[in-house]
C-alpha cells in the first residue's frame, strides 16, 4: 500500500444499531475503492470485516475491524463496529482513534437503542458526527420518516447535504447540495439535477447557506448583505459548523445495492476535520501530570494504542494511531510510560480485516 501523508488521511468509525448495515456499507467502500472484486454479503459470511467464525455464524459483527480504503488520493481508514449493546466496548476503542463517525441507521426503522448508545459515546467524546441513512431502497423509506426520527430522538442540529433521488425501488442516487450535482446509478456517475426536484434542492440549499453563515463571520457579514453565498463558501461554512459540532450532515444511499457509497466517499473526503488541524491527543506526562501532545508531523514520534487482540498465527498485535510524528520501522524501540519501559516494535501492518498489508511507515494521523 503506497504512504499517504497527513493532509490525505482521513478516520472514521461506523456505528450504529446491529442490523442498520455498517459491515455491508463497509464492504460497499471496498468494492467501489477497488479494493474487492466481489461484493459480500453478511447473509453469506464472506464480508471482509466479519472474518471471525463466530461473526459468521451468528451473521453480526462481535469485535472493532479495521480496512483501508484508498478513494480519489486519500486514504480512508474505516473502523466497523458492532451495534449489539454486548459489545459496545468495541464502540469506545475505535471513537478514541477517529476524526469522525459515521451513524449509520435504517432508513425504515430509524433511530434504535444502539443509534442512541453511539450517538451519546460520540458527543461525550467530542468526536464529529455524520448520519448515513442506509436502506433508501426498503419498501417504505423515505427522507422524511428517517429526518423526523432522527431529530425526535436525539439532540443534534441535523441537516441533509444530500436528497435522495427516487423512492423505495426506484432509489437510483443522490444530489450533492455541496456541489448542485446528482449522482446516479451504482456507479454514481454525475447528471443534472432531476427538473421535479428544482424546488426541494433549492429550500435545503437554503438551510444549508443558513448553517455555514452562522459559522463564519465573515460569510455571515456577507450573507445579510447579499443573502447569498457560492458553493465554496457555502463548503468552508459548513465544515466549519461539522467541527465546531454545531451541525449534524445527513446522507443517503442503499449499501446492499451499492447506490449511494461513491459520492459518500467523496464528501468523507472534503468535509471531516484532518486529524493535523485538531487540537491534539490528551495525555499524561512522567508525572503523571496532564498533557495534550500536538499533531505535529515533524515532532516526535508518538503512537497510541486503542486495541489488542491475539493472532493464532502472528501473535499479539497492537492497534495504534500515529498521533505526532511519524511510525518507521527504523524506530525499533519507543518508550511505554504506561509500562515504564522500553518496547520493541515488531512489523508494521494495515489490516484489512483479518488481512495484513506489509507498510513500512506510517503518517501522522
Amino acid at each position: 500500500m503506497k504512504y499517504y501523508p497527513a493532509d490525505r488521511v482521513r478516520v472514521i468509525a461506523l456505528a450504529g444499531h446491529s442490523g442498520s448495515g455498517k459491515t455491508s456499507l463497509a464492504e460497499a467502500m471496498l468494492f467501489d475503492s477497488g479494493a474487492l472484486t466481489r461484493l459480500g454479503r453478511t447473509e453469506d459470511g464472506n464480508t471482509v470485516s466479519d472474518s471471525d467464525p463466530e461473526e459468521k455464524r451468528r451473521g453480526i459483527s462481535i469485535s472493532l475491524a479495521a480496512m483501508p480504503v484508498e478513494w480519489q488520493g486519500y486514504k480512508l481508514t474505516v473502523l466497523d463496529t458492532p451495534g449489539y449493546v454486548d459489545f459496545m466496548g468495541e464502540v469506545y476503542s475505535a471513537i478514541s482513534a477517529v476524526d469522525a463517525l459515521v451513524l449509520v441507521i435504517d432508513a425504515v426503522s430509524g433511530v434504535e437503542v444502539g443509534t442512541e448508545l453511539a450517538w451519546q459515546i460520540a458527543r461525550d467524546n467530542d468526536v464529529p458526527v455524520i448520519v448515513y441513512v442506509n436502506k433508501m431502497a426498503r419498501e417504505n423509506a423515505t427522507m422524511e420518516l428517517a429526518l423526523s426520527s432522527l431529530r425526535r430522538s436525539l439532540d443534534g442540529n441535523f441537516v441533509p447535504v444530500q436528497l435522495p433521488i427516487g423512492k423505495e425501488a426506484g432509489f437510483n442516487g443522490v444530489v450533492d447540495l455541496l456541489k448542485g450535482q446528482a449522482f446516479v446509478g451504482v456507479e454514481g456517475k454525475q447528471a443534472a439535477v432531476p427538473a421535479d426536484m428544482a424546488d426541494a434542492v433549492e429550500e435545503a440549499h437554503t438551510e444549508l447557506m443558513d448553517v455555514a453563515a452562522e459559522a463564519d463571520d465573515v460569510l455571515l457579514e456577507k450573507y445579510l448583505e447579499t443573502m447569498e453565498l457560492t458553493l465554496a463558501e457555502v463548503g468552508r461554512g459548513f465544515r466549519a459548523a461539522i467541527r465546531k459540532g454545531a451541525v449534524v450532515p445527513v446522507c443517503f444511499g442503499d449499501a446492499t445495492h451499492n447506490v449511494g457509497i461513491r459520492p459518500l466517499m467523496t464528501l468523507l473526503t472534503e468535509i471531516v476535520p484532518s486529524f493535523q488541524n485538531g487540537v491534539g491527543t490528551a495525555a499524561q506526562d512522567s508525572h503523571d501530570e496532564p498533557i495534550v501532545i500536538k499533531p505535529d508531523p515533524n515532532g516526535p514520534t508518538t503512537l497510541f494504542a486503542f486495541k489488542t487482540v491475539a493472532d493464532p498465527f502472528v501473535g499479539k498485535l497492537t492497534y495504534f494511531r500515529v498521533v505526532s510524528g511519524e511510525a518507521s520501522m527504523e524506530e525499533s524501540r519507543l518508550y511505554n510510560p504506561r509500562a515504564a519501559a522500553e518496547e520493541r516494535l515488531g512489523q508494521f501492518y494495515v489490516m484489512r480485516g483479518k488481512d495484513q498489508i506489509n507498510v513500512d511507515r506510517l503518517a501522522l494521523g
